[in-house]
């Protein structure tokens, strides 16, 4: 009867089904826990059933405390393996309730990195778009102090070119004027 409620009980997880979350692994381990115990209710009624007293006997020991009565050996010893076995069970969901415990301690520090990371980036990224705003007006400054540069040297280049004109037109006119009044 024992293996027979343990097979229902562990045959009712799918397989796989202790390593594949932390929530799963809880609902394991409560499952295992009220399999335990209906298999130590199952086996104590099985093992401990004791005839009800007669009713004078009932009578004569109304004031005195219950005497609870003695398990053969075979008893006594499924009583005390079924009990080892509940508590390797305990111990092993109490191991598994540690382990749950440490892992999602670990995601729990891992999600506050993973937002201060956020955050950090966010910052970076304000940074990214202060920089490339001041680039781009840097490039516009750039770009008018070379065209203003530009101009500027055509204005000079002009200024010089109209002084050669004016000083060519100068010797031409002095020879010119020179012949005419010779005239």
């Amino acid at each position: 009867m024992v293996k027979l409620l343990l097979s229902q009980t562990l045959s009712s997880y799918p397989s796989g089904g202790i390593s594949r979350g932390l929530s799963k692994h809880l609902i394991v381990c409560c499952r295992i826990r009220s399999a335990i115990l209906r298999l130590t209710d199952c086996m104590m009624i099985t093992l401990v059933q004791f005839k009800k007293p007669l009713f004078l006997k009932r009578l004569s020991s109304f004031g005195a405390a219950c005497r609870i009565p003695k398990l053969t050996p075979t008893e006594q010893h499924t009583q005390l393996s079924i009990c080892k076995r509940a508590t390797v069970f305990v111990d092993a969901c109490d191991d598994l309730e540690t382990k749950i415990g440490c892992l999602s301690r670990r995601l729990n520090f891992l999600m506050m990195e993973a937002d201060l990371w956020r955050d950090k980036f966010a910052t970076f990224e304000q940074y990214a778009e202060r920089l490339s705003a001041d680039a781009g007006q840097l490039h516009s400054r750039i770009g008018k102090e070379q065209t203003r540069q530009h101009l500027s040297d055509l204005v000079h280049l002009i200024a010089a070119e109209k002084v050669k004109l004016q000083t060519h037109k100068h010797r031409l006119r002095t020879p010119h004027s020179n012949t005419n009044n010779a005239l």
